[in-house]
């Protein structure tokens, strides 16, 4: 697996999530950008709506073709502006997956509760090289304080998970 986190709603104001695609480089050049959506899909991404959950926008099929011109001016330029998507408008215990190649962002409010798992899959190739670096989302959770916080039966599985961390 990837990742896993539970996203909530904002506390103090609104979260309009920009559109992106998971897949590094935010301006490819055409051809670059083909070519990654072109290789065979190595992971996917998963929601677990908890409660209901509206805030996943997607522009559908973009996982199979380059950008147009629009959506090359919010993905780099203004990722906050509206693109023509879809609303996945999940109910409690429904699953949603997707592509991360898939243009899509996430819009979270404040005054709406959000409860959703979130996870990535992704498949290691034996010949590649492992990441060095825990991705700057997830940091905080290696600070040795954190584990005091969590319930005693959660520290068996989360000294794993930080063992894990360090390569």
């Amino acid at each position: 697996m990837g990742w896993i986190d539970l996203r909530t709603n904002p506390h103090h104001q609104d979260f309009p999530g920009g559109w992106h695609r998971d897949i590094g480089n935010r301006d490819p050049k055409l051809e670059e950008e083909m070519e990654e959506l072109k290789r065979p899909m190595n992971n996917l991404r998963w929601y677990l709506a908890l409660v209901d959950d509206d805030c996943l926008q997607i522009i559908p099929d973009s996982q199979l073709r380059n950008r147009t011109e629009r959506e090359r001016e919010c993905l780099v330029n203004s990722p906050h502006d509206d693109l023509p998507g879809k609303v996945i408008a999940l109910k409690a215990g429904q699953v949603v997956f997707w592509c991360g190649k898939t243009i899509h962002r996430g819009k979270m409010r404040m005054d709406i509760e959000r409860l959703t798992l979130a996870a990535s899959w992704r498949k290691w190739e034996k010949d590649e090289a492992l990441e060095e670096k825990v991705d700057s989302r997830f940091e905080w959770r290696l600070d040795e304080s954190i584990r005091d916080f969590l319930p005693p039966a959660m520290h068996v599985y989360y000294d794993r998970w930080r063992t894990l961390q360090k390569n």
